[in-house]
């Protein structure tokens, strides 16, 4: 997942609380989460940019007619009335809801995920879907912002789960080596590793949240959202309409490209279009690129042209790989600048993680000097009232029983090792070191994620590759699994603390979300695990459709561990590899440092990361996602206020639209369905070629 390296640079102040405000172009957050595993490294932290670049404040909203409604009194609380006891909270309508959205979210993340290694967490497109939804049937009961809670919270674990079971990550990455798996194996590897992190999250939940009040952001900017959606009822429905609109027009617009081709991807000469230069209209790339921003885009597009463009004509010319007729193809340039792609992202991943050092040791001491302090009986009435207001969280109708946890702990480690051990040939002591490792790490990705945004699952992916390559050397399965453990418990657990922050400022008792989100999580594992079979059933997954750009980061640096450098085909592409890890090492660095003082200036700098990503993805993918940075420049250029309001609406309707139809199109493949129109007929039209 992404998420590390990709910075969003939304305008908008977001009206936090009475007495602050934060300008979200001083919060460096990540776009997707591609690791989340690649760092997938783009997982960001869940929430992730998605969510948060896209919040505006009450004042900021629509005002037509129609839109002026009073605050909803519901929010209406004072502080030491933490939670709520309000009867339509945890309702079956929430949890099936939620789950319902959490399935849409994952076929989003299994497509887009194994196209460009990024995944969205999806808290603040549950939030309109539910809402808006629940506001066009107008149930009896009314629908509560506590259920819409429940119902994004259900959602986003179960969108997560794309990321966490590794399915762009650790097991495509298997499966590059040769290593298949059945649904029902994968759907036991899931379910085993799925809940660490969110029994991870629990002990550390009060010392982040109440304690020190971290922001989380992503958690923040989805709480703030639902509020003004209940405040503005016409608003939150014209939002729902236009991205379902969006997504049906999207959908169809999907299946008649399968049907004719050259639609989505016209056969206009370029010169450079047999090195994948070519026009592709497609709408999940464009949404995405909306999404992500000029940063990211135009650093992948910058990936694409040095790496595609420049490098491999090169290397192409002097005859430096096998198969010169082909570049597309694994002999041909595409094998040789993925070792330069894969080396700038996992370099760039290790920097990300240095430099949460300062946050990781502030987080210990702090955590420190609270286990060593010791009560003060002298203590004032005033401060003993301050310190009940602050533990309100703790009674016993909201408070998440030690037991629950520590039980589900244990039934995990127990499950885990029965799993590894029996069916994925994990021996069982790798299995209980990597999960004391895993818990180490989420507490540090969940206070970066706290404090910034950003989950640094990637360079701790790394970390972890790197110990176990100590432990099992040369043992590529055992560093790849034992790497997934620790991703999968980092990301739910950052998911899940953004969550629990939400679920805070909103008055929702973290009992009912623990229950939402194990709920969501086995409900998410369902949705996409089958749906990864089919795609990989469909497609060839790495290949020039489906990409997988993180798992090839994880498969490379499994081999090189295990086999060093003699694995690679020559020497000049161990130069490429050592070329790719300075020019990581030194983008990184600088956009770090630079990031310290002034984080705007940052933000102009190109992402090492994304633009890695741009040389292992098609440069027609990186075209693409470039264009729809580009519209979203115009549009909020043309008419500023109706990008704020539905800007996110469209372009998630944009990729959830071929999402769900990229369901159908692959079972289409999978029947050996052909197209209507042959890709290549326009060709002979246009350069008298041959099918």
């Amino acid at each position: 997942e992404m998420s590390e390296a990709i910075i969003g640079k939304p305008n908008e102040l977001l009206e936090i609380n009475d007495d602050e405000t934060i300008d979200p172009t001083d919060l460096e957050q990540p776009f997707l989460d591609i690791t989340n595993q690649n760092g997938s490294d783009f997982d960001s932290d869940e929430e992730n940019i998605l969510d948060s670049a896209t919040f505006h404040s009450d004042e900021e909203l629509d005002t037509n007619e129609g839109d002026q409604e009073s605050p909803d009194p519901r929010f209406d609380r004072k502080k030491h009335d933490l939670y709520k006891s309000h009867p339509y909270i945890l309702t079956f309508r929430a949890l099936i809801l939620g789950c319902l959205i959490g399935g849409v979210v994952g076929a989003m993340n299994v497509n887009f995920g194994l196209r460009t290694g990024w995944t969205q967490g999806g808290g603040i497109f549950a939030a309109i879907i539910a809402i808006g939804v629940m506001k066009i049937i107008s149930p009896i009961p009314a629908f509560t912002p506590y259920e819409a809670v429940i119902a994004v919270t259900a959602a986003s674990s179960a969108g997560t789960m794309t990321s966490a079971a590794g399915l762009v990550s650790a097991i495509p990455a298997l499966q590059l080596l040769g290593k298949k798996f059945t649904a029902t194996q994968l759907i036991m590897w899931a379910i085993s590793i799925a809940y660490f992190g969110v029994f991870f999250a629990v002990p550390i939940r009060k010392q982040m949240l109440v304690v020190e009040k971290l922001r989380f952001p992503s958690g923040m900017a989805t709480a703030e959202t639902i509020k003004a959606m209940f405040a503005k009822g016409a608003l939150t429905i014209r939002k729902a309409n236009v991205l379902l609109i969006t997504a049906v027009t999207t959908s169809i617009y999907s299946l008649i490209s399968f049907f004719i081709p050259w639609i989505e991807e016209p056969p206009i000469w370029s010169g450079f279009e047999k090195y994948g230069f070519t026009l592709y209209i497609n709408p999940l790339l464009l949404g995405g690129g909306m999404l992500s921003g000029l940063r990211a885009t135009s650093s992948l597009l910058a990936g694409s042209i040095v790496g595609w463009g420049i490098i491999g004509p090169i290397i192409n010319a002097k005859g430096l790989v096998e198969n010169t007729t082909e570049p597309t193809e694994y002999n041909g340039i595409r094998g040789w600048i993925l070792w330069v792609g894969v080396s700038i992202m996992t370099s760039d991943s290790f920097i990300q993680l240095l430099f949460s050092i300062p946050t990781i040791f502030s987080g210990c001491v702090a955590l420190i000097k609270r286990l060593g302090k010791k009560p003060n009986a002298q203590a004032t009435s005033i401060q003993k009232l301050r310190l009940k207001e602050l533990e309100q969280d703790m009674a016993k109708n909201h408070y998440i029983p030690w037991w629950w946890w520590v039980l589900g702990l244990i039934f995990s480690t127990v499950l885990l090792t029965f799993v590894g051990h029996f069916i994925f040939d994990l021996k069982f002591y790798f299995v209980w070191m990597a999960i004391p490792i895993s818990f180490l790490l989420s507490i540090i990705a969940a206070r970066c994620v706290g404090e910034t945004d950003i989950n640094p699952v990637g360079g701790m992916g790394k970390v972890t590759q790197l110990i176990f390559a100590g432990l099992a050397p040369g043992n590529q399965f055992t560093n790849l699994l034992s790497a997934g453990v620790v991703a999968a418990g980092a990301s739910q657990c950052g998911d899940m603390m953004q969550d629990l922050k939400m679920g805070y400022e909103i008055g929702v008792s973290p009992r009912k979300q623990f229950i939402a989100q194990c709920l969501g999580i086995i409900c998410g594992v369902f949705f996409v695990v089958p749906l990864y079979k089919l795609y990989d059933q469909a497609y060839d997954i790495g290949g020039p459709e489906m990409p997988a750009p993180a798992s090839h980061a994880w498969k490379a640096v499994a081999v090189l561990l295990s086999d060093g450098f003699g694995k690679l085909a020559n020497t000049s592409m161990i130069w490429g590899v050592v070329a790719g890890v300075i020019f990581g090492v030194l983008l990184g660095s600088l956009t770090s440092i630079i990031s310290l003082f002034n984080r705007k200036v940052a933000s102009y700098f190109p992402s090492a990361l994304a633009f890695g990503i741009g040389m292992i993805v098609p440069p027609k993918q990186s075209i693409t996602m470039f264009v729809g940075a580009l519209i979203h420049l115009v549009w909020r250029c043309i008419n500023k206020r109706s990008s704020k309001n539905y800007f996110y609406a469209v372009s998630s309707g944009m990729i959830a639209g071929e999402g769900v139809m990229g369901i159908f199109i692959a079972i289409l493949k999978v029947f050996k369905v052909s197209p209507l129109v042959k890709r290549c007929a326009l060709d002979i039209f246009i350069k008298n070629g041959r099918c």
